[in-house]
């Protein structure tokens, strides 16, 4: 009796070392995979890189470069460029790239690098006058999703057609003056100088002293 309670007792001390040693691995496995994929603001420029708006709109362009063994050759990654502002933020174009091991019709990234390039462009409105550019990913590597924190890339966005509807306080008082001398100028003069009685006609008696 005392060796079978000993044999179950060192049975489960082996099932928890066996269990804590499948949970490390996982663990490490997770962490592998995440730390395969971790993307930097170096890897992406942005043109312009001060976003400005244009007829409403506000085009930019994304361009990103991944060194070699960057991107996961089991990796699938959609990249969103999101523009935020106060109260709200829009929605870019997206693109899908994939590891060279990926069945799929999408942009290959391969083990030794590869890069790619994305245009968007978004509805203007005055709340994006201070607003920031980001990158958002979606990434899964084999089966497992991966949490990639988002990436700031430019800064927006110059409205350089409303400065020019807004004239400055000084362009506003020289217009107001110069309508005000105009009005002065254009004003009709007054004809009373002009309707004086003409000069009596001298007297007879006042023309013979004359003579």
């Amino acid at each position: 009796m005392v060796r079978i309670y000993i044999n179950s007792i060192k049975s489960r001390h082996m099932n928890k070392k066996i269990s804590l040693s499948i949970l490390l691995t996982s663990i490490l496995l997770l962490t592998s995979c995440a730390g395969k994929f971790a993307p930097t603001s170096d890897y992406f420029t942005v043109t312009p890189q001060v976003l400005v708006a244009q007829g409403g709109k506000v085009p930019a362009t994304v361009d990103g470069t991944f060194p070699a063994k960057a991107f996961p050759t089991k990796g699938i990654v959609t990249i969103t460029p999101v523009l935020k502002y106060e109260g709200g933020e829009a929605l870019g174009t997206p693109i899908t790239l994939q590891g060279e091991k990926v069945t799929g019709n999408n942009k290959v990234i391969s083990k030794k690098g590869g890069s790619f390039s994305v245009s968007s462009v978004f509805d203007y409105i005055p709340a994006m006058s201070k607003s920031e550019l980001y990158l958002r990913f979606k990434t899964t590597i084999g089966k497992k999703t991966i949490e990639i924190p988002e990436i700031k890339v430019a800064d927006g966005v110059i409205a350089t057609e409303t400065w020019q509807m807004q004239p400055t306080q000084h362009q506003h008082f020289l217009r107001i003056n110069s309508s005000a001398l105009s009005r002065k100028l254009m004003k009709p003069v007054s004809c009373s100088l002009f309707n004086r009685q003409p000069f009596a006609k001298p007297s007879s008696n006042r023309m013979q002293l004359l003579q």
